[in-house]
């Protein structure tokens, strides 16, 4: 197992669990494909978690997604679990109905417009699917909370009743609200 991270602290955190088999890296992303190319090693399976939307575009994203991929092995997997700007905006087109107030993404991050990502030919990587695997609790948290929190002159609160219950419904009864997604590829 190799583990990255641009944070020295992560990694610090990641040694001290003593993980056989493991080496950990303090790295950009854009850095890690030169060391790791160099030391001419393939994954069954490459994880990031909201790493690429600290990426400086879309475009710089894609071609992350692509140079990662070559460092997969053939039927490997590449799991992003990054934000999605598309889900961002149907969150916020909702909010407005309710004359609430846009939620803005941080300044540093640049969201996944999911159609690029759905319409780009990676070269020997194929998207299998997107899991919007928590759609329901932002719609329920990010709109109908909060438009009700309005009503009642009171600030949203996510560890409320009507929150908690978003969880235990099925995710997929709003679909395309998870602001957090998980884009499954495989190496072809």
């Amino acid at each position: 197992m190799v583990g990255i991270d641009y944070a020295s602290k992560m990694i610090e955190n990641a040694r001290k669990f003593r993980i056989k088999n493991s080496e950990f890296y303090v790295l950009d992303i854009n850095e890690c494909l030169d060391l790791l190319k160099f030391m001419d090693i393939k994954f069954d399976l490459i994880f990031t978690k909201r790493a690429l939307i600290n990426l400086d575009s879309n475009s710089q994203q894609i071609k992350a997604i692509q140079n990662i991929s070559s460092l997969l092995k053939k039927g490997g997997r590449l799991i992003c679990c990054e934000s999605s700007q598309t889900s961002l905006d149907n969150i916020n087109f909702f909010r407005k109905k309710f004359h609430l107030k846009k939620i803005i993404k941080p300044w540093h991050n640049v969201y996944f417009k999911d159609s690029l990502i759905i319409n780009m030919n990676f070269k020997k990587l194929k998207l299998k699917s997107i899991y919007p695997f928590l759609s329901t609790w932002y719609f329920v948290s990010r709109v109908i909370n909060a438009a009700l929190a309005k009503k009642l002159k009171k600030n949203p609160d996510n560890s409320d009743f009507l929150s908690k219950i978003s969880y235990q419904l099925p995710q997929d009864i709003t679909p395309d609200f998870s602001q957090t997604k998980v884009f499954e590829f495989t190496k072809i």
